[in-house]
């Protein structure tokens, strides 16, 4: 990738202001796409750093389930745990979209904020009305999800963002489905457990994760059965993860 084009994808994150009102911003848009209303559209939003096989299988998966008219792989310039290291938001985003132009249905986008709420109320200006969103995330971060430290009013804010969207969870490492379901019969939980989806992954990719594949790269070891060719090659160009 020519590094003006980099240069450009990093002023796209840059401009997005965390401490603004939530905005999202298309960077990327898939030849199949969300036109009219009604449309469903599946949202992983994720670090991306780098992707790896787990992501495109509960993209596959979570497809196959809600019949989604276009899937989205959206990076948030803020991110509420985690601090930027690896790879810059502009990488990230480049392999993103790299991966994305071998989809028919995959979009990218840049997001403000790092909370669930502020980007589904970001991305409600760019789709269709009626169209119906399903976030997809692991379990570990369901579990954030429901966490109150994340909040100031944590029973008004799940209300506000469960009448935005719905959640597709995947078990992460060795959370079983059931587990998963025990977990949404918690008093906390049980008020949106009609809006939380389950898919299973096997064990190969539940327990897969972005950091197994900069630590492999350290040791200067092969990544292909990791992350997807077009990753692979974009990580090999820009020569990341090797510190």
């Amino acid at each position: 990738m020519p590094p003006e084009e980099l240069d450009h994808l990093s002023d796209q994150m840059k401009d997005l202001d965390p401490s603004g009102p939530p905005v999202a911003r298309i960077i990327y848009r898939s030849t199949k796409r969300i036109d009219d209303r009604g449309g469903k559209l599946g949202i992983l939003d994720s670090s991306f750093n780098p992707m790896t096989f787990a992501h495109t299988k509960m993209i596959e998966e979570t497809r196959r389930m809600i019949g989604a008219g276009e899937m989205l792989l959206m990076l948030s310039g803020a991110n509420v745990d985690k601090k930027i290291f690896g790879a810059d938001l502009g990488q990230r985003l480049a392999m993103m979209k790299a991966f994305a132009s071998t989809e028919s249905d995959l979009s990218v986008a840049g997001c403000s904020h790092a909370r669930f709420i502020d980007k589904a109320i970001a991305l409600r200006p760019l789709y269709p009305d009626a169209t119906s969103f399903f976030f997809i995330l692991g379990f570990d971060t369901l579990q954030r999800l429901f966490d109150p430290k994340y909040y100031d009013d944590m029973e008004s804010d799940l209300s506000e963002l469960f009448s935005l969207c719905s959640i597709v969870s995947a078990n992460r490492d060795r959370n079983s489905q059931g587990e998963m379901q025990e977990f949404m019969k918690r008093p906390e939980c049980k008020p949106y457990s009609h809006r939380v989806h389950f898919i299973n992954l096997s064990e190969t990719y539940a327990s897969m994760s972005s950091s197994h594949v900069r630590k492999r790269i350290q040791r200067n070891l092969s990544v292909q059965d990791l992350v997807p060719k077009p990753i692979e090659e974009a990580i090999r160009s820009f020569g990341i993860y090797q510190d």
